[in-house]
């Protein structure tokens, strides 16, 4: 059947939960522009596998609908939690770090974020 699931919806939610948080610690620091061609081949795949991880080998559509209500529900959450604490909001979104200062390079911070210097450039 379309609509009968193979797995447990709790078994679903928690692993879609895990993934989710997997996902968000990967990518936290990384907006828009700051994403490297490897950050985003990265994003598109574990996309892929976290769909798949996250409703084993139940392929209905209740298995679907229950993962994808909690990414949406954890994404609000994450959003509501970042929007109220500041210490929620460091930890989901990540802290900034100076780069440049002065004009001089911060090659410590540099270092940490994994960035090489012809990556200031695109920033």
């Amino acid at each position: 059947m379309m609509w009968e699931l193979k797995a447990f919806w709790l078994e679903i939610v928690m692993r879609s939960t895990i993934l989710f948080v997997l996902v968000l610690f990967r990518l936290r620091n990384r907006v828009g522009s700051e994403i490297s061609p490897i950050d985003q081949v990265v994003l598109i795949t574990v996309g892929n596998l976290t769909a798949a991880a996250a409703i084993k080998s139940d392929d209905s559509m209740s298995a679907a609908a229950i993962a994808i209500t909690t990414f949406m529900g954890l994404t609000i959450l994450m959003n509501y939690l970042a929007y109220k604490t500041k210490i929620a909001s460091d930890l989901i979104e990540g802290v900034p770090k100076v780069l440049v200062h002065n004009g001089k390079i911060s090659w410590e911070n540099m270092k940490s974020e994994l960035l090489e210097t012809l990556e200031l450039n695109r920033l």
